[in-house]
């Protein structure tokens, strides 16, 4: 998470992103770049010595400001993002992506790309509700 230091424009976060994507590519990063106006979130995957080559790249940018790393390492041959070498994420898919992974761990439903269907929102519904229904 970083704060922007400097105005973004929508063409500028066209631009960052279109850039980043082109790199990111060459070195075998994939992830997404969200801006709320004033803050950024990246979510980024890959090889570890390219992620830390970025990094520094990114800690060393005058247009933001680093606020907080976050660190999670996942075993090398999983990513969630495969096709995204850098995707600029709307407001509504961050947050439907927020409460996929809410409502995945609450329901302590494990992850696999493969059962999507049955982790639909309507499933997840029902299942909270189960839940709630069995503790009364």
């Amino acid at each position: 998470m970083s704060t922007a230091e400097v105005p973004f424009t929508s063409v500028d976060l066209v631009n960052l992103t279109s850039r980043s994507e082109y790199a990111n590519q060459k070195r075998d990063i994939t992830g997404y770049l969200w801006f709320d106006g004033s803050m950024f979130l990246q979510y980024l995957e890959g090889p570890a010595d390219a992620i830390d080559t970025l990094e520094t790249k990114i800690t060393s940018d005058p247009r933001h400001s680093i606020v907080k790393r976050f660190t999670r390492s996942l075993p090398a041959d999983e990513r969630r993002f495969t096709g995204w070498s850098m995707r600029l994420m709307n407001d509504n898919e961050r947050f439907e992506m927020h409460m996929e992974g809410v409502l995945v761990a609450l329901l302590e439903i494990p992850y696999d790309d493969e059962a999507r269907p049955a982790r639909s929102p309507w499933m997840l519904t029902d299942r909270l509700s189960e839940l709630h229904a069995a503790k009364r």
